[in-house]
């Protein structure tokens, strides 16, 4: 008669050893070596452990209708050329203190949303300088000011600045620069809190101090900020030929592109993509770890005493070889 099998069970045998045992000594540095060995191996790997992230975000900028520009040039006439510069601000208080100097002229400005999104893409800026018929425009210095703020993974609050600079040889009539508002990080930021370290403004409109206005020690104390903007520009057309009772005209067009920002991630973070690349190295170290137990304890590597399970009518004892 042919017999089939039909039910099977594992038998299994029981490895036994005292606790100051070599069974024992080697079970300890497998599991610790399976502990240790996927995480070494994960972190020399590289990418386990990030301690600065980017992405990518559009401020919200709005333009705080303050300024400071400062114009070069000279005074022709006289029997020789003099170098001459006007000025003029948003500060009732840095005007009074530049009268000689002060020039007034007409600006016109206003912010666009170009996608609809409900957050300004760029500030228009066009500003009429009245200039005299002898006096000769060779140079601009502009300094802008902005409302800056980000409300992603790293939340900040501050006041920031666009600044400026060009000169020419040959006296002009007018300056058109189009450009971008960049966003310059020393550090990254941390991931959590509302960061309003910078919301202090960056220069002192109601100061009587000549010095506080100077754009040299403007741009020195602003620049050692962690957190800065940069007027970047990618377009610059300076024209001459001036004509007679015409004032200089300065054309700005300042855009607010996407940033990079750069954040420190917060623990859970972090752990949240380690324990992958940590589990991806201890899935087949395990399996080979677990043969290699398996193979010393099987051709009797250490000594231990085995157990095996003897069957009864009435349930199951085990037998000692």
């Amino acid at each position: 008669m042919v017999v089939h099998t039909l039910w099977h069970e594992p038998v299994y045998k029981r490895y036994r050893a005292g606790f100051c045992s070599l069974a024992v000594f080697m079970l300890v540095v497998a599991f610790a070596s399976l502990l240790v060995i996927p995480y070494a191996v994960s972190y020399a790997a590289g990418g386990m452990w990030v301690f600065e992230r980017c992405y990518r975000q559009q401020a919200d900028v709005q333009y705080k209708h303050d300024l400071i520009i400062v114009t070069s040039g000279y005074t022709a006439g006289g029997g020789g050329n003099g170098h001459s510069w006007r000025t003029w601000s948003t500060s009732e208080e840095y005007n009074k203190l530049a009268q000689e100097q002060l020039r007034i002229p007409t600006i016109r400005s206003y912010e666009e949303d170009q996608n609809r999104d409900g957050m300004n893409d760029m500030l228009h800026l066009e500003m009429e300088v009245p200039l005299s018929d002898k006096e000769m425009m060779q140079g601009v210095s502009i300094l802008l000011m902005f409302d800056y703020r980000l409300h992603n993974m790293a939340s900040v609050s501050m006041e920031a600045a666009a600044y400026f600079e060009y000169s020419n040889g040959v006296p002009g009539s007018s300056l058109f620069v189009d450009g971008d508002l960049t966003l310059k990080q020393r550090e990254a930021l941390p991931w959590f809190g509302q960061r309003t370290t910078y919301e202090e403004p960056i220069v002192n409109m109601n100061s009587y101090n000549a010095d506080d206005y100077d754009l040299s020690t403007i741009m020195t104390n602003y620049l050692s900020r962690n957190e800065t903007t940069d007027f970047v520009p990618r377009a610059t057309v300076w024209r001459g030929d001036r004509a007679t009772g015409e004032p200089f005209k300065l054309t700005m067009n300042v855009r607010y592109p996407e940033q990079r920002i750069c954040y420190r991630p917060g623990f859970w973070q972090e752990l949240k993509v380690g324990w992958v690349q940590y589990l991806s190295i201890l899935v087949p170290a395990y399996m080979i770890a677990s043969w290699a137990i398996n193979f010393i304890f099987v051709n009797r590597l250490v000594d231990t005493v085995i157990s095996l399970p003897v069957e009864f009518t009435k349930g199951t004892k085990s037998k000692t070889y």
